[in-house]
């Protein structure tokens, strides 16, 4: 038997930095819901350096006056200006960046993981210290590695918020779809209906009006008044005749009168709240696109 050959194919690959201006001061931030953790080096004769570090509320007016420093402070030692470098915080570091923009400087990200993982290799340490941060946020800028914050503006800005806001609403309405079956299977157990009909048909609407979408509501009031109410709702006899059927079967449970009540009272706050969350979901659709 003759060993197959394997061939190994060399792989080029290339890596793109994004290097600050050296003719920035670098600052970097560790960003807190109330306070910052500001560090930066500035060069002094030789290979010394002055290590500057400073705690600032994370306020607008304490904000402007300590970038207004550091840029004073940069020009006394010959930097054109200075760039603002901090990791996404879940929004707390929108505040600092977007005043650093509007006075004219330069911002950038910082990977999280990154910071991480060169804060261990730098101090042996794994645990969040808001402290160190900082100083391993400039050794990573200074090697680079930083991201590109991009300053959207407008309706770029509108429409990346509102499609935040979209993506929200719409965990939110998967949420609530969970939370209808998990309720629906203890009150309606031999609902045999599939999803599409429970969540896109307009007979639904009708009967969690009409009975909460309780069996033990529609077997009480009895297949000829069940029918009668439903059909001015212009609902086919078939699918009614098919509920009814569903609902006699479920009754056989014959759960506690105040335990079928509580879960009709919590279907139809469920189904309320979906449908609000759907027409939220087409009104914002409606606003991206235009």
């Amino acid at each position: 038997m003759q060993t197959p050959q394997i061939q190994v194919h060399s792989m080029k690959t290339t890596t793109q930095l994004n290097p600050i201006n050296p003719n920035l001061l670098q600052i970097t931030f560790d960003v807190g819901k109330d306070s910052l953790y500001a560090y930066t080096e500035v060069p002094l004769t030789g290979h010394a350096v002055n290590c500057l570090e400073e705690t600032i509320p994370n306020r607008n007016q304490p904000i402007l006056k300590a970038l207004d420093q550091f840029k004073s402070l940069a020009l006394q030692h010959g930097f054109a200006g200075i760039c603002v470098l901090c990791e996404p915080t879940g929004g707390f570091e929108r505040r600092l960046l977007r005043l650093a923009r509007q006075s004219g400087h330069f911002t950038a990200y910082l990977n999280a993981e990154s910071v991480r993982k060169l804060r261990v290799v730098q101090s042996n340490d794994a645990s969040k210290s808001d402290l160190k941060d900082p100083k391993t946020m400039f050794t990573l800028a200074k090697l680079g590695k930083t991201l590109t914050h991009r300053n959207l503006s407008g309706p770029w800005l509108v429409l990346r918020e509102t499609n935040a806001y979209y993506q929200s609403l719409d965990d939110q309405n998967v949420s609530l779809r969970c939370q209808i079956h998990r309720v629906l299977t203890q009150l309606f157990c031999e609902f045999s209906f599939k999803k599409d009909f429970l969540f896109d048909s307009a007979a639904v609407v009708d009967l969690v009006q009409e009975f909460g979408l309780n069996p033990y509501g529609m077997v009480a009031a009895g297949q000829h008044a069940f029918l009668g109410r439903m059909k001015k709702h212009r609902v086919r006899l078939r699918t009614l005749e098919r509920l009814w059927h569903d609902a006699q079967r479920s009754s056989l449970q014959q759960l506690e009168p105040g335990y079928s009540d509580l879960l009709e009272t919590n279907l139809r706050q469920l189904f309320e709240d979906f449908w609000r969350c759907q027409q939220r979901l087409a009104a914002i659709a409606e606003q991206m696109i235009a």
